[in-house]
């Protein structure tokens, strides 16, 4: 049993509270501001090292694994596409009981890898299979 790491876990907590700030400060307080632009962008851009750094503890982690099998990412993708669909259709089939517009699921399943669609901020962990993919 390896030991946690709990700089890895606080670096991990930093980055999640910074994509909520991230995006809460980019879709509202940007908008509404007013006199306290300054701070809004200092948060906003403050906030802006978070994604890199999912990235970053991603790649360390995987790097520091003792054996890194083909079996390993193959779970790892199957279990980041199955949270992405479940996802997808959640929206989906909230844009439907509000709207009555049924989405076509696989044409917006496929634009979240190039940060459009439903659900735009998943090409996030479309970068990630690629990415266990060429490791």
């Amino acid at each position: 049993m390896e030991k946690r790491n709990s700089g890895l876990d606080l670096f991990r907590l930093m980055c999640c509270v910074g994509v909520l700030n991230y995006h809460v400060f980019d879709d509202i307080v940007l908008n509404f501001a007013g006199k306290n632009i300054t701070l809004s962008l200092l948060v906003y851009f403050g906030s802006a090292f978070c994604v890199p750094g999912f990235f970053l503890l991603s790649g360390f982690l995987a790097a520091s694994r003792q054996t890194f099998s083909m079996e390993y990412a193959e779970r790892k993708i199957a279990a980041c596409m199955a949270k992405l669909l479940g996802w997808n259709l959640l929206w989906t089939l909230v844009h439907f009981f509000r709207t009555e517009e049924l989405y076509d699921f696989v044409v917006q399943f496929t634009r979240g890898a190039a940060s459009r669609g439903i659900l735009p901020v998943s090409w996030f962990l479309f970068t990630y299979c690629i990415l266990l993919i060429l490791a």
